[in-house]
């Protein structure tokens, strides 16, 4: 384990961004646009918990292998619940915590050498209570929670009568709680807190029955601390829509790495690595929706996004420190987006838009506290300008509506999902 390997897990959790405790999300990105792009849809319960008013009475069947949730009112409360199980790997299957990221293993296989990997948690569940009030306003408060755990062992042979015993443990949850605001046609909000947490650990032991002295080695990577939040926000006026957010990530991972040579009891090596994430993320923009007849409506939107990610960076020896690096970088992206959908018949409708980013830029600058705490190091990331073709179908049998999407950007990817109105 190396600085270098938290450093991109922590890249990662940040380029992987995705919604956490969400519905069904096929028709957006049919329609290849942001969720607040569009005036109605349920998937606007992952970002306004308080949509949830608007989508009363349904059952959501999300990706193959998910379910989604249950919609059903007590009195003037609106309740929902779900449970969400990741089974496989689907082209659009997305984590089920926005900041917990890495590389998977398989279950019951959890070696010392694989403790730095995260576990993406696959299963998670939600449940959001609201309430519509009588001045046109609803309200609502929703928890998700997320978590995956595994451990394991192995057994293997090295040189003729030699043999490790490897063991090891990973765990990653995350919760949030967030509060919604609704005011039918004219403005939604949402605030998040959200609270990640890893702990990773496991050990080596050897054996062998010709060398004298056998080493022992293990390994514990564990979150020191981790917070999250998020508003989202958006303003209805007639055909324009206006949307912004803001994320602010905070967290500490530690990964302490020690080795007993010779099996005494005393650890000869003691290597602690400390890797401090900061991240700021601000997006806005605009989208207009005009209805050109009975069957077709267009969407044509815009949006400017910005991020700042702050990585520091401590290698420890024992008592002494190594290494300090800091790696601070700004990234500017304005995409642009158009979706049409035609709806056919009762039965049929067609979707499809495009997403092309128009401008990026990608700077930073590093620094090692070490070797001249002044020499800043400025440089420039290579960027694309990336395009993004959707196209999705929603077929209607009564009070069944399935919908499929097929993407093509970084890769050729597809989905389905369905809706059950009751």
């Amino acid at each position: 384990m190396n600085v270098n390997k938290i450093t991109l897990m922590s890249v990662i959790m940040l380029l992987a961004f995705n919604i956490f405790c969400f519905a069904t999300d096929a028709r957006i990105y049919g329609l290849g646009v942001e969720p607040w792009m569009v005036n109605d849809d349920d998937m606007l319960m992952s970002l306004y918990p308080s949509q949830v008013i608007n989508n009363q009475n349904e059952i959501e069947f999300g990706a193959i292998g998910r379910t989604a949730y249950v919609d059903y009112t007590i009195d003037s409360y609106m309740l929902s619940a779900g449970i969400d199980n990741y089974t496989g790997e689907t082209a659009m299957t997305k984590p089920q915590s926005p900041y917990i990221y890495g590389y998977t293993a398989d279950s019951g296989n959890v070696e010392n050498d694989n403790v730095w990997e995260y576990l993406i948690p696959t299963k998670s569940f939600y449940l959001t209570i609201a309430r519509q009030l009588n001045d046109g306003a609803d309200v609502a408060l929703k928890f998700c929670g997320a978590r995956a755990e595994d451990n394991g062992n192995n057994i293997q042979e090295g040189n003729p009568g030699s043999f490790y015993y490897s063991n090891g443990s990973r765990l990653s949850q995350d919760y949030n709680l967030a509060l919604g605001l609704t005011i039918k046609d004219l403005l939604d909000i949402s605030v998040t807190v959200g609270l990640p947490y890893v702990k990773n650990s496991g050990f080596i032991n050897y054996t062998s029955d010709t060398l004298v002295t056998t080493p022992y080695m293990d390994e514990l990577l564990k979150y020191d601390y981790g917070v999250y939040g998020k508003v989202n926000a958006r303003v209805i006026l007639s055909w324009l829509t206006i949307g912004a957010s803001y994320t602010a990530i905070s967290e500490k991972v530690s990964d302490v790495q020690r080795e007993d040579l010779d099996n005494d009891g005393v650890y000869d090596m003691n290597d602690r690595f400390d890797s401090t994430f900061r991240d700021y993320e601000m997006a806005g923009g605009a989208a207009a929706n005009l209805k050109l007849n009975d069957f077709i409506s267009v969407i044509a939107g815009i949006s400017v996004n910005y991020v700042f990610v702050d990585n520091l960076n401590d290698y420890n020896y024992l008592t002494i420190l190594l290494d300090s690096t800091e790696v601070a970088t700004d990234m500017f992206t304005v995409p642009v987006y158009f979706a049409v959908e035609d709806r056919i018949n009762e039965n049929i409708t067609w979707r499809a838009g495009l997403k092309q980013v128009v401008f990026a830029n990608d700077f930073g600058c590093s620094v090692d506290y070490l070797i001249n705490p002044t020499n800043y190091i400025y440089f420039t990331n290579p960027v694309l300008l990336n395009t993004t073709f959707a196209s999705g179908l929603s077929y209607n049998i009564g009070n069944i509506t399935l919908d499929g999407v097929i993407t093509l950007g970084y890769g050729l990817t597809s989905e389905i999902s369905g809706k059950l109105k009751f």
